[in-house]
């Protein structure tokens, strides 16, 4: 990219953060008089101008004057309407770009699947998963929060507890958006009546995930309520005081392991 390229990227990025719409619609004209007009990555930049700014029918004229789109336009414009309210549309233009020969990215996926949450359509999202199955992008973090928050607001309590069973760990430790994603499926397991506690699988992965974000007090609260608790959620929570430095805690725990179930005592991997 030359200078005047980088020049007019950097300046429409600030006019995007920024919110100057005038200052936007002055060097989009300026863009256009010194031929740059079908430049694919100005035109994505002015695109996201447009949209961040609220003017959607400048961005889909930018959009409908391309000689060529990329993922990165159409990921612009989809992002557009769902910032500014019109989450149908948004999911209208992913099934454009699905007779399109540009395929979606794991942004596009994420965009489809939170304009499905708020529309409170399952089927379309359930669609979208099928379609970030068969692309490789299931495992992706992005991917695996947005999924949950989707099956989340459309009320599939289910299927959400079900991708956050599967997430790989190195997935579950994402910080505050792991722990927000966590949070929202136990907040929605209370809500819709579903027996977490008595499923040890759905409660382990609770207590793995709180263990894993360093929330031991949240931790220690499931596992308390878990009705049969195994070998996986002991093991969990005092491998999780242990990394707090809270031996004498590990220990206590250890020892009620031990007297709850012989058989776990002999089971555990964790020796003081």
């Amino acid at each position: 990219m030359n200078e005047r390229r980088l020049f007019f990227a950097g300046v429409l990025n600030k006019c995007s953060k920024h919110r100057l719409l005038d200052q936007g619609k002055q060097l989009h004209g300026v863009v256009e008089k010194l031929g740059f007009g079908c430049d694919l990555v100005l035109n994505n930049d002015l695109i996201d101008m447009y949209a961040k700014c609220g003017n959607l029918d400048l961005a889909c004229v930018v959009f409908d004057r391309m000689p060529q789109r990329n993922v990165v336009s159409w990921t612009a414009l989809m992002c557009g309407y769902l910032q500014n309210g019109d989450a149908k549309t948004s999911l209208l233009l992913f099934s454009k770009m699905g007779g399109s020969d540009v395929k979606p990215n794991e942004f596009t996926l994420s965009t489809s699947l939170k304009a499905s949450g708020i529309l409170g359509i399952p089927e379309n999202g359930m669609q979208i998963h099928g379609v970030c199955a068969k692309s490789n992008f299931e495992w992706v973090p992005v991917m695996g929060n947005s999924l949950i928050d989707m099956y989340n607001k459309c009320g599939r309590v289910k299927e959400a507890a079900r991708v956050f069973n599967t997430m790989p760990v190195r997935n579950l430790d994402q910080g505050s958006k792991s722990i927000g994603s966590g949070k929202q499926i136990h907040a929605a397991l209370i809500r819709q009546g579903f027996p977490y506690l008595a499923q040890s699988v759905v409660a382990g992965a609770l207590v793995d995930l709180y263990v894993k974000c360093r929330h031991i007090a949240e931790a220690r609260t499931v596992f308390n309520r878990i009705e049969q608790k195994n070998v996986t959620s002991w093991s969990t929570l005092i491998l999780g005081y242990a990394q707090e430095d809270n031996l004498p805690e590990a220990m206590n725990l250890f020892h009620q392991a031990r007297e709850a179930n012989a058989c776990l005592y002999h089971q555990s991997p964790i020796w003081f």
